[in-house]
């Protein structure tokens, strides 16, 4: 197995869930990594240190041009495999199109007729995080090639603290809190593509965290405390 590409063409949020795979693919194997995806993911892909090639996808509202130029690269890639950790119709017809001897996708929509390899997977109920399906079907992928996984370990991605005291102190004036303190950032959003906290799950969550990480509670509540005062 010499080249292999994956698929994550979809949201930015997805894409970063697909860090452990990719890092999982590419320590158990050591192969060529190629990943597939939009414009708007692409320097977080190239910054990604398990992908060696970043290829772009026009997406569906690419010009005639684009699509061919697309299936084009993917039929000259020589790619052994492909996994698709995002599977719609567009997707499996473009790898099936461009004769990748193995297509690897989860088994939960009508597209999966065009893979000849398929992981039953239930993302929509949600019963695990988005990442933990998507190391579940490179781990069947290794496993039908008799590799055994080498599990993925945090964190995907490091910076110097060289590269990364002028941002923190930036972004602490910006929102008034203490760039000396440790921080705790909660996202509470979601595209849609699976389950979402209620309101009150995540007053819980941040009640938690303040109790657990006090030294973190004290930076938020000075960022309250600067907002009042500029209010």
């Amino acid at each position: 197995m010499k080249r292999v590409l994956v698929v994550r063409n979809d949201k930015i949020g997805d894409f970063m869930l697909a860090w452990p795979a990719f890092a999982m693919l590419k320590a158990s194997l050591g192969c060529e990594v190629v990943a597939l995806v939009p414009a708007y993911t692409r320097e977080l892909a190239e910054l990604c240190p398990s992908i060696d090639r970043v290829l772009l996808d026009p997406g569906k509202e690419g010009t005639p041009t684009a699509q061919r130029a697309l299936l084009d690269q993917l039929k000259s890639g020589r790619f052994d495999a492909v996994i698709c950790l995002f599977s719609n119709f567009r997707n499996a017809r473009l790898v099936w199109q461009a004769g990748i001897p193995q297509r690897w996708a989860p088994a939960t929509k009508l597209a999966q007729v065009l893979y000849n390899h398929r992981v039953t997977q239930r993302r929509s109920r949600s019963a695990k995080p988005e990442y933990e399906y998507n190391l579940d079907l490179v781990r069947a992928f290794l496993h039908h090639h008799g590799v055994t996984p080498v599990e993925p370990a945090p964190p995907y991605l490091r910076f110097e603290a060289a590269e990364l005291a002028p941002f923190r102190a930036e972004l602490a004036a910006a929102l008034g809190i203490a760039a000396e303190r440790p921080w705790l950032l909660v996202h509470a959003g979601s595209g849609g593509s699976a389950n979402n906290l209620s309101a009150g799950q995540y007053a819980q969550l941040m009640q938690a965290l303040c109790s657990q990480f006090p030294a973190a509670s004290s930076a938020r509540k000075g960022a309250s405390s600067a907002a009042s005062k500029r209010r």
